[in-house]
């Protein structure tokens, strides 16, 4: 009597879509809600769609200072109205799930859009194992995993609204309908040309019942006076002298839309080739759009070529995503395939459907989904990518380095949770969606009037130009700065409050090296308090900034003037400089402690009247140091000078043992 039911049950498809379901459930909102914990999702996008989430539950839509702009609101670089939708769950949900809210909200519409597809394929084909099939398929796809990369996207958000649109239009609930039809258009500004290719298939599935081709028309109709009027009147209304609309990137095929348009309707077969050729000429971005097509159709989309009316939903997208200026967009990393992936299923299992023989719709149901999912998985791996933005991790949470940091989350975690909520802060990008939920917020390191200052010492981009000795030295100085007290420290994490620090005497001692003083067996050189420095053996005189000699670097002899020290202590600051002469941008200060700190710079910071010019590294030793060790490095051409290296130590803690 067990097997017998043991058999019902294994031959339930409602059995198997409540398994796929719970299971990918359990997958995305794990691997979100880990990448926000252990501190991956960024300033851009995440923190900006916390501080407008935030600034629209509060009735708000103020300008955004996360933005390099100081007059730009998140309206003005994308119109979206999104996550004003979702104002109501930020009140019922925001007290107990704070900045992971948005987070929850997006896999939520990711599982609807799965339940959307499945009822969808079911109500079309008639055959619920064929719908279940499609739930699996659809959770499979490579850009369903991908756009956690890109942690929080509206677009994502959004694409749900397409497939609940289109199962209730097939239901002629028109009313539901057309409300997912206006949430969509209101969604993002591609909605609309999105529309222009779903309902000509529409319009082919009833091409003999007049009233839904009508309807059809209208809803055409509606999403082009929408673009219109977008592009015409909204977003020119938005702009601001010193914020213009710049999403719109195409100059392949013009300045705008509309010129875009006639480029197209000029020029066909050169629109045609963009679709598949690298447009920008530079070789480093081939091969990125043949593989989005290898991965999609290898996954599925080889089944278009039988009814290729299906075409016609993804040439729109295809072709805003292809004839981009941008590479990355053309790519299959984080959300810029979520329109494919919205729609392949739909196609693919409808097709499938239309194979007169149950046996063999079955069977290619079980390859499709089984080729999709060796095709995921081998593109989880960073090697067998075209091109990366961040690497895979954050989409693999099945990767044994996923849940690895080199800090302790839940210590910062905790520290966060020490900064008023109404506090005006500075924060370094991987901190900062933690903190958006505040009228000022700061990307670090742009500090402004912040009261706080949460940050790792490590690089984090936040800024055009921004590098990574630029974001080191705004780093240190503020924690050198006794205007600034440390509230708390977790390495390499330091959360600053404005006040005055107590002073503490003799905070600072230094090494320096001239290049002047040598060893008895004429070996090395000896720095001020009596340690080796290497590499006196390119010590030279033709050019010197003090004394009679310096040191010179060339393509044989690359490294000079190394200073090593095992005894420094972890968590001191150290501030290396030293000063160098070159004709180019070939001569770099390195700092290395081991893994666990490696910097180099060629970066200039100050010059001299002389022509030499310093370069500065500033670093805080860890604690898995081995010899802490700088020196100056040739990285390749003409000769370079180098003289006058200087360490200096701030023996405050700024680590816990």
């Amino acid at each position: 009597m067990t097997i017998t039911t043991g058999n019902k049950l294994l031959y339930n498809h409602r059995v198997w879509y409540y398994i796929i379901m719970m299971f990918f459930a359990a997958l995305y909102f794990a691997t979100a809600i880990s990448n926000h914990y252990l501190f991956r999702t960024g300033a851009f996008d995440y923190g900006l769609y916390n501080f407008a989430f935030y600034d629209y539950a509060h009735f708000h839509i103020s300008k955004c200072p996360i933005y390099y702009s100081q007059n730009m609101s998140l309206l003005q670089d994308h119109f979206s109205l999104t996550l004003m939708y979702y104002v109501p769950v930020y009140w019922l949900l925001n007290w107990l799930t704070g900045s992971y809210t948005l987070l929850l909200i997006q896999v939520s519409m990711l599982l609807v859009g799965a339940w959307a597809t499945c009822r969808l394929v079911i109500l079309k084909t008639g055959d619920n194992w064929l719908g279940t099939g499609a739930l699996l398929y659809y959770f499979l796809l490579q850009g369903h995993f991908s756009v956690f990369a890109g942690d929080c996207n509206i677009g994502v958000i959004s694409a749900a609204f397409i497939p609940l649109f289109i199962y209730y239009f097939e239901l002629k609930k028109y009313l539901v309908a057309t409300v997912f039809f206006v949430l969509a258009l209101f969604s993002k500004e591609n909605f609309p040309l999105w529309f222009a290719g779903i309902l000509p298939v529409i319009m082919l599935w009833h091409r003999k019942d007049k009233k839904v081709v009508s309807v059809c028309l209208l809803y055409i109709f509606a999403a082009i006076l929408y673009f219109l009027l977008l592009f015409k009147v909204i977003i020119p209304h938005l702009e601001t002298a010193d914020k213009h609309y710049d999403l719109f990137n195409y100059s392949a095929l013009g300045a705008n839309p509309f010129e875009a348009l006639k480029f197209v309707l000029h020029h066909p077969v050169n629109t045609f080739k963009m679709f598949f050729v690298n447009q920008l000429g530079d070789a480093q971005y081939d091969g990125i759009k043949k593989e989005f097509y290898l991965v999609y159709f290898i996954s599925g989309g080889f089944l278009l070529f039988l009814r290729p009316q299906y075409f016609i939903w993804f040439i729109p997208v295809l072709a805003q995503k292809m004839m981009n200026d941008e590479p990355g967009r053309w790519s299959i990393e984080w959300h810029y395939g979520i329109e494919v992936v919205t729609m392949l299923p739909i196609a693919v299992f409808i097709i499938i459907s239309s194979f007169r023989n149950t046996k063999i719709k079955y069977l290619i149901s079980g390859i499709v989904c089984l080729l999709t999912l060796l095709v995921t998985g081998y593109k989880m791996k960073d090697e067998n990518r075209t091109i990366q933005f961040s690497g895979t991790l954050k989409e693999d949470i099945f990767n044994p380095d996923f849940f690895k940091t080199p800090y302790n989350p839940a210590k910062i975690n905790e520290a966060l949770s020490l900064i008023p909520a109404n506090a005006r802060v500075s924060a370094s990008s991987s901190i900062l969606p933690h903190l958006a939920s505040r009228n000022t917020v700061y990307a670090f390191p742009k500090v402004a009037d912040a009261q706080y200052i949460a940050a790792f010492s490590f690089f984090q981009y936040t800024e055009p130009g921004l590098t990574e000795n630029l974001y080191s030295q705004q780093f240190y100085q503020c924690v050198l700065d006794t205007t600034w007290t440390i509230t708390a420290n977790e390495y390499p994490f330091l959360l600053l409050e404005k006040k005055p620090r107590k002073s503490m005497p003799n905070r600072f001692d230094s090494v320096t090296c001239n290049n002047q003083t040598m060893d008895a067996a004429k070996k090395h050189l000896i720095a001020s308090n009596g340690s080796l420095v290497y590499g006196c053996g390119v010590r030279d005189s033709s050019r010197v900034r003090h004394g009679k000699y310096s040191c010179m670097l060339t393509d044989e002899n690359k490294y000079g003037m190394q200073v090593c020290d095992s005894a420094y202590t972890p968590g001191n600051i150290v501030c290396v400089s030293i000063w160098c002469y070159s004709q180019g941008d070939n001569g770099a200060l390195v700092v290395s402690c081991g893994k666990s700190l490696y910097q180099a710079s060629n970066v200039s910071v100050a010059k001299d009247s002389l022509g030499w010019h310093q370069i500065r590294i500033y670093a805080t030793v860890p604690f898995d140091r081995k010899k802490f060790c700088a020196y100056a490095w040739n990285t390749g051409g003409p000769p370079v000078w180098f003289d006058d290296v200087k360490i200096v130590r701030c023996k405050e803690r700024l680590l816990q043992e």
